[in-house]
């Protein structure tokens, strides 16, 4: 008969202490992919406001010449110059506000005169959290 003690392998003890290790690195594994979605998400909603925003400012900058900026009344906000469908991506609809004021020099070494400063905001709401982005540029009234 063979003793006992000078047989080799695994104790079940061993093998449980291997399945919660594994187990323990597989859950922080799937909870990093959890994060990365999440902020690929996000990464695309602000990708998708800054192309709305700049479409904006291409749509203005084409449908105004610098003398239609002198005439405009600065007053009221500029609607949205683009369709309507497309403010929407993946069933988020994003608002678009544009903002026209006289360009204020911001000390005396600013010499830039005869210019429009140019606000286009988006904001948007997802998963009851706000978004909302400023973007501005300036248009010359000449």
């Amino acid at each position: 008969m063979q003793n006992i003690r000078c047989q080799k392998g695994f104790l079940m003890v061993d093998i449980l202490v291997a399945i919660v290790i594994i187990s323990v690195a597989i859950v922080a594994i799937g909870g990093l992919f959890i994060q990365v979605n999440k902020s690929a998400t996000t990464s695309a909603d602000y990708t998708f406001a800054a192309n709305l925003a700049q479409r904006q400012f291409e749509l203005l900058k084409k449908k105004y010449t610098a003398n239609e900026w002198a005439g405009l009344d600065l007053s009221k906000d500029i609607p949205w110059q683009g369709d309507e469908k497309d403010r929407t991506n993946s069933a988020v609809t994003f608002n678009v506000t544009t903002h026209a004021s006289e360009y204020t020099p911001k000390d005396s070494t600013d010499v830039a005169e005869n210019l429009i400063e140019l606000t286009v905001t988006v904001s948007w709401t997802k998963q009851n959290k706000s978004h909302i982005i400023p973007f501005t540029t300036l248009f010359s009234k000449k």
